[in-house]
């Protein structure tokens, strides 16, 4: 994780002009440096996860209680994405939700 804050430290120092910062991680990093990673999120502007790593970040299996409990470690905004079932995109306390089903 210190690879990712470090990367956000010099956007900011050089001023890259970046105006939207996004973190995708994955469960290695989830479970193995959860509170680096939770440090993180007041940084960024989107989070992208998989729907069990925001399970395993927020210790609960309801996604509208996982995405109240991200909102509250201040992630802004997020797309959790469910597979062939599409993906939630939630703004603070709005939920979108795009359902779609993968053809073959």
């Amino acid at each position: 994780m210190e690879i990712q804050k470090h990367q956000l430290d010099l956007i900011k120092k050089t001023n890259m002009g970046s105006k939207f910062i996004g973190l995708d991680t994955m469960d290695f990093w989830i479970n193995n440096n959860l509170n680096d990673v939770k440090k993180l999120f007041p940084l960024i502007d989107i989070l992208i996860i998989n729907e069990n790593e925001a399970k395993l970040i927020s210790k609960e299996n309801n996604l509208k209680i996982c995405i109240s409990k991200l909102n509250e470690m201040g992630v802004k905004r997020m797309i959790i994405k469910l597979g062939n079932y599409g993906m939630i995109y939630s703004h603070r306390k709005e939920i979108f939700l795009s359902a779609c089903t993968a053809s073959r």
